[in-house]
């Protein structure tokens, strides 16, 4: 089962040492949530909170390391989605905690240093110069006016009228030393300075090494868990004044309890099971489909009695994306630029999922260009040396959608469709395709709504729900006998009509009107069903859109290869600007498009998304990877 409730557990902590038991948890990085005792209402609200001293603000201190630690981050390709947590120790966190008054200050003169090289980098532009220039003469002008103020004030010894003036220019004499203390020759012996003082402490402000870097890190995970802290004695609450222990509600994922029993074991912190009144769920999904279920988590948090539709989602999201993408050659570009990110980089958790996601979707996509003969568009067959390739390729086309007219290859599918009529247009036949899918995915959908209200035990709901679908099902099978079979097309209708005749009789109408509105209503919903279907179709738009441009980008190429000279340059800057645009806009479509049939056509039809999920307070540390 994907969803699960999580384990509540009170745990006692003794008055003594309620910070050694919260920073235990914390410190071995259990992810629990600490849980309001006042959400539970009725006498909890009354509870008397621990009276602890006011926690040491240390946001300072954290954004100073968390710019230092920035500005100094391993200079990598494409580092936003790697996962460049230095590896570290418990010990090794305790340590930079011993020396912490040592490392805050080499990280304020690192601070200060690549403050200097910022501001030199804008000493140089001629804006800022001429803005200084503008602001000396500015100041200048003004000392000038109060110069002769001065003098007749000291001349009628007015010493209010002095000592105003005098304080006045002192405070213009330091706004223009501050002006020029910024500019290039100034920032220059300053960092020059910095660079000479940090190089008595062997430390290198231009590149810091791995050790104090790790150093950083581990001061920083040392203050995440103090704030960590401070957020947890916030739950913490005792029965009443003179109590000597004090309590706390935890909940926490069933596949992390033994790590939470383990932290605890042989310590003075009493456990205890108990029931909570409000149900804290985790969606877990193993292995490769935690991608698809993140998708679906963007509508909200399965319900304990809701079927997890991640499967459904990862079958449909690949088969959309190679509909939309539905170019072989494309779809190995992609699937090799992301598999090489998957599988030789450690990447962080959010570009994992989007990397897996479009990998797998690729590799769909790569059998779907291969069955519809596209590489590119036409492009081995644009060129009469690649025309081995393309006669080996074109022995795993399925359908030929046509749109090359050179190629005169048949596929199997080409062969078995009718010669003449709609049918006979392989575009055609695909949209038809396109269609079947969009119904069966709206179809399964409503399954799902139905097989939810079973689950749920709400048999007014099942009632409904199934009649709804029969009453589609019905519609479909009606159109399908009057074009097929005409002669049993009455049998179809009395099958609809009863159908029909469901929604008036189960709906949540109260009354007899009610109930009338509501079948109504739903007889409407029949033509939203219709479009629902239809909108799939610009799948198979959005693929054509793509190839014919893949064509022309290769009729252009071509054309400039074969005048030879300038025109062969030429020719291979239009294949990889115009190609790389392509499949650019191509994958965006690919990805924006399922994303959409299953957010406003698929799970709304079942997907409530109302429960409530497990936050644990404790996240992953943001520069460290602890290891015992």
């Amino acid at each position: 089962m994907a969803v699960k409730k999580v384990d509540i557990f009170l745990l006692t902590l003794p008055n003594k040492n309620i910070d050694d038991a919260l920073t235990k948890i914390i410190s071995n990085n259990v992810r629990v949530e600490f849980l309001n005792p006042a959400d539970l209402g009725g006498e909890w609200e009354n509870v008397t909170k621990w009276k602890h001293e006011k926690s040491v603000d240390n946001s300072e201190k954290i954004t100073l390391l968390d710019f230092v630690l920035s500005q100094y981050s391993p200079k990598v390709f494409l580092a936003g989605l790697q996962d460049l947590r230095v590896d570290a120790k418990r010990s090794d966190v305790d340590s930079a905690w011993q020396k912490k008054e040592e490392l805050l200050e080499i990280a304020k003169k690192l601070s200060y240093f690549k403050g200097l090289e910022e501001d030199l980098k804008t000493s140089k532009s001629a804006k800022f110069q001429k803005k200084v220039e503008e602001d000396a003469i500015k100041i200048n002008q003004q000392l000038n006016q109060i110069n002769p103020s001065l003098q007749q004030a000291i001349e009628k010894e007015d010493k209010e009228a002095v000592i105003k003036l005098s304080e006045k220019m002192e405070s213009l004499q330091s706004e223009k030393e501050l002006l020029y203390s910024k500019t290039s020759d100034q920032l220059l012996e300053k960092l020059a300075n910095i660079r000479e003082e940090m190089k008595a402490d062997n430390i290198n402000p231009e590149v810091i090494g791995k050790k104090l870097y790790k150093e950083f890190a581990a001061l920083y995970s040392a203050y995440e868990s103090n704030k960590h802290l401070s957020k947890a004695k916030e739950y913490v609450f005792a029965t009443d004044e003179n109590s000597k222990v004090h309590f706390v509600f935890v909940a926490v994922a069933k596949s992390s309890r033994k790590k939470l029993e383990r932290v605890l074991h042989n310590s003075d912190i009493m456990m205890e099971s108990v029931q909570w009144d409000k149900d804290i769920l985790t969606w877990e999904t193993k292995g490769k489909l935690e991608t698809f279920r993140n998708l679906a988590e963007g509508l909200g948090h399965l319900e304990e009695k809701e079927y997890d539709p991640t499967k459904m989602i990862a079958v449909f999201f690949m088969l959309f994306f190679a509909f939309c993408l539905a170019d072989a050659l494309y779809a190995l570009v992609i699937s090799s630029f992301t598999g090489y990110f998957l599988f030789t980089k450690k990447l962080n958790a959010g570009a994992k999922s989007f990397f897996s996601m479009f990998f797998f979707s690729g590799l769909a996509t790569v059998l779907f260009g291969m069955f519809t003969g596209s590489w590119a568009g036409n492009l081995f067959n644009s060129f009469d040396f690649l025309s081995g390739i393309n006669k080996g390729l074109g022995e795993f086309t399925l359908l030929n959608m046509g749109l090359d007219k050179a190629d005169t290859s048949v596929g199997f599918l080409n062969s078995v469709l009718p010669a003449d009529g709609p049918l006979s247009n392989p575009i055609v036949f695909m949209l038809l395709v396109s269609l079947g899918l969009g119904m069966l995915h709206v179809l399964i959908g409503n399954v799902l709504n139905v097989l939810n209200a079973v689950k749920a035990g709400k048999k007014d709901e099942v009632l409904e729900s199934a009649n709804w679908l029969l009453f589609i099902l019905s519609s479909i099978g009606y159109l399908a006998v009057s074009v097929i079979a005409p002669d049993y097309s009455k049998v179809g209708l009395v099958v609809f009509g009863a159908m029909a005749l469901g929604l008036f009789i189960f709906n949540n109408g109260k009354s007899m009107m009610a109930k009338i509105m509501g079948g109504l209503k739903k007889v409407y919903d029949l033509v939203s069903v219709a479009a629902d279907a239809i909108s799939y179709t610009r799948l198979v738009a959005t693929g054509l859109t793509s190839a014919i441009i893949a064509i022309v980008v290769n009729m252009l190429a071509a054309g400039m290869i074969e005048g030879g000279g300038f025109g062969i340059i030429g020719g291979i800057l239009t294949l990889l600007i115009g190609h790389t645009f392509n499949l650019v806009v191509a994958a965006f479509g690919a990805y924006i498009n399922p994303l959409r049939l299953h957010y406003v056509e698929f799970m709304p039809k079942f997907f409530k998304g109302r429960g409530r999920k497990l936050e644990p307070q404790i996240g992953e540390p943001k520069y460290l990877i602890l290891n015992g």
